[in-house]
């Protein structure tokens, strides 16, 4: 038969290895999606005419995990315009870059455009709050100008 003392320490020690357990579990929290969310305005510029010659709208970007984003355009008086919502991946955010994956556009006339896409010099720290993103090619400039939320 087992001794009281024995009972006692073996108790104790299933209760530590229990709480132990019960400390790493991940009920805190951690398995929630992490957003940022950033408004702000998208500018396309054609260089071949003249600098004043672009299209302006206002944006809401949602990023998620560093992974996933979504944009929703509007224009100042609150109607839609020239751009397309769209969302999809996003990889390297929050490096000097960010690499715009769409996945949906919504239905319209959406071309290179009017929906980011592909590899944007990333700057997060030059322009204080305000994050810029920008593309260049040789006749055209995209730009997202972004206040953190």
């Amino acid at each position: 038969m087992m001794g009281k003392s024995a009972f006692r320490l073996i108790l104790c020690a299933l209760l530590l290895f229990l709480t132990a357990i019960g400390g790493c579990s991940s009920t805190d929290g951690d398995d929630d999606p992490e957003s940022e969310v950033f408004q702000g305005i998208y500018i396309v510029r054609d260089l071949t005419i003249v600098e004043d010659a672009r299209l302006v709208d206002s944006v809401l970007m949602t990023v998620t995990n560093n992974r996933n984003y979504a944009l929703f355009f509007w224009d100042a008086d609150g109607l839609f315009v020239d751009f397309c919502n769209c969302e999809g991946s996003i990889f390297d955010f929050g490096t000097n870059l960010a690499v715009f994956n769409p996945r949906f556009v919504q239905a319209g006339n959406c071309d290179t455009v009017r929906i980011p896409r592909g590899e944007f010099v990333a700057d997060f720290v030059t322009h204080g709050d305000t994050v810029y993103f920008e593309q260049r090619s040789i006749d055209s400039l995209f730009q997202l100008q972004l206040l953190p939320q």
